[in-house]
């Protein structure tokens, strides 16, 4: 018997299985021969053509001559296939315009039509691929993808998209249902049952279910349970419809009273000093006050004091702040008098309070601040001068030290800078020079104008000073010279006294 002939056609149907290069393989092996049967060196076209028409075994197992078969001819794109990967069988001259039409599709329209093929299918969420697959059958749209993968991708995806829009669906249908319920018991307000004030407070279930238990309302929904959780979502609802109602009323209430305080103060009444206790006598007979109850009033009266004290707060703080704000403009005023004076010549660094105070007195800037007192520091060398009853001092006084204060840094600068202007333009200064003279050797360098020019004649004279001290220092006075003649008369006379007593003795 031949190897290749099938021993029992029953078991190698054509409704089941196929016969193929010497192994036998049923439709589940379709994918995988799918995608690698023309990769085999050795191919078989008969048997391809039975196994891709679903036609059964007939054409290959009535083939005696097998080994002298010759494949067909490939087709002309066939090498074109294989480059861009598409591993399918060649197709037939009869699917060529079909083959065109899904070349011109974008991947997007072919998943579409993919999953409008599992839609038209009925496949069921709980699906997995084969089962799926077998409910698509021989639809001709599962070969608009060619990659498997690709396939059981987009099935993956249709089943997650088709839960969550099932899961919308009930979800929606539920909300239906609950509306519904909720009016239908909405429509119960009108009876006996819900008349009295807050009757919802003691209505129970119980009660209700004879009136609206054969309505369709009622009865599409199946479970009783989120038949009592409607219920008793619906009892809430009214309670805090109620609530809601109850906290308008007391509002307005609250502001009606608030208004009548509001009156009272514009009357004099009430001040940010006001006691409760004192109040309450005067307005106790007021319809505003009645509405509310004792601890409503007096929130409302603790938020209106509170309002009231941070009022007269502000005020005050505005008030303090204005009066700052003045006192330091009068000082700055005063500082630009104090400027000013500089700027003439009668304030130097080497000014005393004594001596400026006499020239300011009938100045407005001086007059507006004459009459104002500071403390002194505590690490002040004023307080230690004399004894003080007191331990202020002039404001303008005080204003007057800090300007001194501020000339003596400026003037420490120009120190420095006078000294290496001097000894880089090789200037001798004696007690001889002239101030002109010297200011016209000067006046040439630019650093001069970084100098002040009060402290150039300030520092000027310093140096002549220094330099007729040093002069005093090495050159004696005459007095000091006869003494020194004296000195030495002496020293001579005993000098030779002294010499003439050795010759004795010797």
């Amino acid at each position: 018997m031949d190897r290749n002939t099938p021993q029992n056609n029953n078991n190698y149907s054509s409704s089941s299985h196929h016969y193929h290069g010497g192994r036998d393989y049923n439709r589940r092996d379709y994918d995988r021969y799918d995608n690698n049967y023309y990769h085999n060196d050795r191919r078989d076209y008969d048997g391809y053509n039975s196994y891709s028409n679903r036609g059964g075994g007939s054409s290959y197992h009535n083939n005696n001559n097998n080994n002298n078969r010759t494949p067909p001819p490939r087709s002309s794109n066939y090498r074109e296939q294989q480059e861009n990967g598409d591993s399918s069988p060649p197709r037939s001259p009869t699917s060529s315009s079909q083959t065109s039409k899904i070349r011109e599709m974008s991947y997007a329209e072919r998943v579409s039509i993919f999953k409008k093929m599992l839609d038209d299918c009925k496949v069921q969420i709980d699906d997995d691929w084969s089962r799926a697959m077998k409910r698509v059958g021989n639809d001709s749209r599962v070969k608009i993808i060619s990659r498997i993968q690709d396939r059981k991708d987009i099935f993956h995806q249709y089943i997650s998209e088709k839960i969550t829009r099932e899961r919308e669906m009930k979800r929606e249908k539920r909300r239906k249902l609950r509306e519904d319920f909720l009016s239908m018991l909405a429509e119960l307000k009108s009876t006996p049952i819900f008349s009295q004030p807050k009757a919802y407070l003691s209505t129970t279930y119980q009660q209700v279910l004879p009136k609206i238990e054969n309505d369709h309302r009622f009865l599409n929904v199946e479970s009783e349970d989120d038949r009592l959780d409607y219920f008793y979502s619906f009892l809430d609802e009214l309670e805090n419809k109620d609530k809601d109602i109850s906290k308008q009323e007391k509002k307005e209430k609250k502001i009606r009273f608030k208004e009548l305080l509001i009156r009272k103060k514009e009357q004099g009444l009430i001040s940010y000093r006001t006691l409760w206790r004192h109040i309450r006598e005067k307005i106790q007979s007021e319809e505003e006050y009645k509405a509310l109850d004792y601890c409503d009033r007096l929130l409302v009266w603790e938020e209106f004091i509170s309002n009231l004290e941070l009022e007269h707060y502000n005020k005050k703080k505005q008030r303090r702040e204005e009066r700052e704000r003045l006192i330091k403009q009068h000082a700055d005023n005063y500082w630009d008098l104090l400027s000013d004076l500089r700027k003439s010549g009668k304030v130097n660094v080497l000014s005393s309070w004594k001596e400026v105070k006499p020239i300011i007195e009938t100045e407005d800037r001086y007059q507006a601040i004459a009459n104002q007192t500071v403390d002194i520091p505590p690490s002040s060398p004023m307080r230690h001068q004399e004894q003080r009853s007191r331990n202020t001092i002039e404001k303008a006084r005080a204003i007057f030290n800090d300007f001194i204060d501020h000339l003596l840094s400026i003037y420490k600068q120009d120190k420095k800078t006078f000294r290496k202007l001097i000894k880089d333009l090789d200037i001798v200064i004696d007690d001889t020079s002239n101030f002109e003279e010297f200011k016209s050797k000067i006046e040439k360098d630019d650093r001069v104008s970084s100098i002040s020019p009060d402290n150039i004649s300030i520092l000027f004279e310093e140096a002549v000073d220094k330099a007729k001290d040093k002069k005093r220092k090495y050159q004696p006075t005459s007095e000091e010279n006869f003494n020194q003649d004296e000195v030495g008369e002496d020293f001579k006379h005993r000098k030779i006294e002294g010499s003439e007593q050795m010759t004795n003795q010797q």
